[in-house]
């Protein structure tokens, strides 16, 4: 068989990672001999996945700053010896900085290298080396400040479907999840305002820091509301299939998977997110009607709870057919290794 080897690279963030893992498990288990670059963040998701990591210094002062470039420059250079060394054939950034350095590496050897942008709004360093690209896909239709081919988020959820479940306020299960970077506000500020909910059927499966775990839980059991409280939940494609409502963070990986399952969800978008982009990928979904958007600054009081019990079942439903209509993708993963095996068959 023809050996073919591909490099995939991203930064350190799950949103990143995620969808990057997704199609390099993909393209291994077609055989092809893959390469995964990334982070020391990065590495934290990756577990048994042998990868290349790459080092930055982070920091916001001058010598921080001069340091960070100078770390741009010796990990382009690392990457130029690694793909000399592999005989990379084609070159997959997923943005983040260590797929800056990977992908220019590339360019700079005249290597193919396709680009994967996640979010509704472009990412800087996928800006950047577009504009050498010999191929960019997109997340977003409408993606701000990047062309080219849509194809949605790949995903790490094996099933792209779910069955319609109808909306029932009196027994609903909430999934809240606070994004790979945590949520200080959508831990026990959220908590405090769904104890004042009293319903007695509301079932609650909750991501939250690791020292809220013990508070929350006991917020939950003051009111008798039946909640499973954890740091990390593992297997979140079968939470999201069983809940009726998520609540999280609008980082790309969440958003779509709650598109390919045609789960309904509020998204709070993280505003402290570079160039905000988190409000933008929820934004896309808002105009559309298909979730519900409520900014931090609005979290207080009695907003969520108003929003929650003003939602119908006539309102779910609708949430429900606008995904479909407006976000019908197919499986993002198998469209780009589709692209991959049109392009670098492997051959007996």
């Amino acid at each position: 068989m023809t050996k073919r080897h591909i490099i995939i690279s991203a930064g350190g963030t799950g949103g990143h990672v995620f969808p990057a893992l997704s199609l390099y498990k993909a393209l291994v288990q077609e055989g092809y001999d893959c390469t995964f670059v990334t982070d020391k963040r990065g590495h934290s998701y990756l577990q048994d996945i042998p990868c290349k990591v790459l080092s930055f210094h982070w920091g916001s002062g001058l010598l921080s700053k001069l340091l960070f470039f100078k770390d741009i420059a010796l990990n382009t250079f690392k990457m130029l010896k690694i793909h000399k060394s592999k005989n990379s054939q084609l070159v997959i950034g997923f943005g983040g900085y260590s797929a800056f350095s990977t992908v220019l590496a590339a360019q700079l050897l005249k290597i193919p290298t396709w680009i994967m942008e996640q979010n509704a709004l472009a990412g800087r360093t996928n800006k950047v080396l577009a504009k050498f690209a010999s191929k960019v896909f997109l997340s977003y239709e409408n993606t701000q400040g990047l062309k080219g081919e849509c194809i949605g988020n790949p995903v790490r959820f094996t099933q792209f479907e779910n069955e319609k479940k109808p909306f029932d306020i009196k027994n609903l299960k909430i999934l809240i999840l606070g994004g790979s970077q945590g949520a200080t506000a959508l831990g026990i500020p959220l908590a405090q305002q769904l104890i004042d909910l009293n319903h007695e059927n509301i079932q609650i499966t909750h991501q939250v820091r690791p020292n809220d775990v013990n508070l929350i839980k006991a917020l939950y059991e003051h009111v008798g509301i039946t909640a499973t409280v954890a740091p990390f939940f593992k297997d979140v494609e079968g939470l999201m299939k069983e809940c009726d409502l998520v609540l999280a963070r609008s980082g790309a990986s969440t958003v779509f998977e709650c598109l390919f399952l045609q789960k309904p969800a509020l998204f709070i978008p993280y505003p402290y997110a570079r160039d905000n982009h988190q409000y933008f990928n929820a934004k896309a979904l808002f105009d559309k009607r298909a979730c519900i958007l409520l900014e931090e600054k609005d979290l207080s009081g009695k907003s969520l709870k108003e929003i929650l019990k003003k939602i119908t079942p006539k309102q779910y439903e609708s949430i429900q057919n606008a995904i479909k209509e407006h976000f019908p993708y197919k499986n993002p993963t198998q469209l780009l290794a589709q692209q991959i095996k049109n392009l670098l068959p492997l051959k007996e």
